[in-house]
């Protein structure tokens, strides 16, 4: 059974237009040291809504921490 095809393709891309989504996702990725994926999903987060609250500050002390901080996700 499941989702019809129109509504599964909705639901997997529903998180394209909500900051809220990068944010939360930015928020995981900073917290456990993939930083430089962090500060992508906080500027898309800013890009969809240039006056999220939360991003702002996560934007700006994700950009300011120590290269050592930071690793690449994994392929």
């Amino acid at each position: 059974m499941g989702l019809p095809d129109p509504a599964r393709e909705d639901c997997f891309s529903a998180h394209e237009i909500n900051p809220d989504w990068y944010n939360n996702r930015g928020e995981l990725l900073a917290g456990t040291g993939y930083v430089q994926d962090a500060v992508q999903d906080f500027q898309k987060a800013l890009e969809l809504d240039p006056q999220h609250l939360d991003a702002h500050p996560s934007l700006g002390f994700s950009t300011f921490r120590p290269a050592s901080w930071s690793r690449p996700l994994p392929s």
